[in-house]
């Protein structure tokens, strides 16, 4: 059981945490200096020095401002690219406005070292991912039984987000012994921004590239920052069970997915591209990655190889994988669709060539 990773993950998150400060204010208490650096109230331990804000969260922000200016209920937020493009002093000037006329408004400021990285509510209820991985730890170890030959899969853990792939069964289909093809296993991701739910979702992983398969299956977790940690782990040590079984229903889809062809395949690959805005470096490794199957599962293949070939934020290589769990699970029409929407692009790049 590669527990030692597990150990190694935590050990990084708390080096992380040691450097993490939150702060929670009242919005007109805030304020921005003359560099556009956040300064936030005094505590009894004093002040703190000047924080520089994340682009993630100077949207926060941006976001939360947005009422203030437009008027309560308003879903606006206040224009990013207009405000990075002014001078950090009169940036400053205008979100110090806004402050003031911010009213009751409570916020949570989370920061990391000299840099603020979200401005959340102040009831927003803080999970870290230490205490998932330190509690994900007790439940493997607690349950050992039910976790024969457990590996961890590219798992990473930063300052703000957890992506943990976990296989801890090996299943070949065919029966024709050997190594097997396929884990089957369960996802764990976090975020500690804002930015991503607690999501227990299942899995299913070809061994021959180590390429997982992300299912966000109704019998997976998707949880908000809701409730107590020691609640969270109960809802997610009762999913178990269930997510393990969809991993398996997963994997049944992707060998049927196999002899499933692909008609209009380069239509389909320009229509997913537009659909999911993919770069034209994205589509390539796709369709490379597809290795010559013209089929379902050798599309889910090509997307899954993409988010490891093209991306190496965590994050981004999840979504991908994610993507690839819902091309896999989606019905037909999805192709369909990205073949009209391939068509349509191609009419309207004619169009404009002709006016042009």
């Amino acid at each position: 059981m590669d527990v030692d990773v597990l150990e190694g993950l935590i050990e990084t998150s708390a080096q992380h945490d040691a450097r993490k400060h939150d702060h929670t204010a009242d919005a007109q208490a805030l304020r921005f200096d003359g560099d556009a650096k956040l300064l936030v109230p005094p505590t009894l331990m004093g002040y703190l020095p000047p924080l520089v804000m994340t682009e993630w969260a100077d949207r926060q922000l941006y976001a939360k401002l947005g009422p203030v200016v437009f008027g309560r209920g308003s879903s606006k937020a206040l224009p990013y690219d207009y405000l990075s493009a002014l001078e950090p002093d009169l940036r400053a000037d205008v979100l110090n406005r806004h402050l003031t006329a911010a009213g009751d408004r409570r916020w949570l400021v989370r920061g990391y070292d000299a840099s603020a990285r979200a401005v959340l509510d102040s009831g927003y209820p803080i999970v870290s991912n230490t205490e998932l991985l330190e509690a994900l730890e007790g439940l493997i170890k607690h349950e050992r039984g039910k976790f024969p030959g457990l590996q961890f899969v590219r798992p990473s853990v930063t300052a703000d987000d957890l992506n943990v792939k976990i296989v801890w069964r090996n299943v070949d289909p065919d029966g024709a012994g050997g190594n097997p093809p396929f884990g089957l296993g369960c996802y764990l991701g976090n975020g500690e921004i804002g930015n991503r739910r607690i999501r227990l979702w299942p899995l299913v992983q070809k061994h021959s590239c180590t390429n997982s398969i992300i299912v966000d299956h109704d019998e997976g977790l998707t949880l908000t920052h809701r409730g107590s940690l020691a609640g969270i782990m109960v809802l997610i040590k009762a999913a178990m069970g269930r997510v393990f079984r969809a991993s398996a229903e997963a994997l049944d889809r992707l060998i049927l997915a196999e002899s499933e062809r692909i008609e209009d395949l380069s239509d389909v690959l320009d229509g997913l591209s537009v659909k999911y805005g993919w770069r034209d470096e994205v589509r390539d490794a796709v369709a490379f990655g597809m290795e010559g199957r013209q089929t379902r599962a050798g599309l889910v293949g090509g997307i899954t190889y993409a988010a490891h070939a093209v991306f190496d934020d965590p994050n981004e290589q999840a979504d991908m994988e994610v993507l690839g769990g819902r091309v896999l699970m989606a019905d037909g029409g999805l192709f369909a669709a990205a073949v009209r929407l391939a068509r349509e692009q191609r009419l309207v790049g004619a169009a404009a060539a002709l006016r042009a």
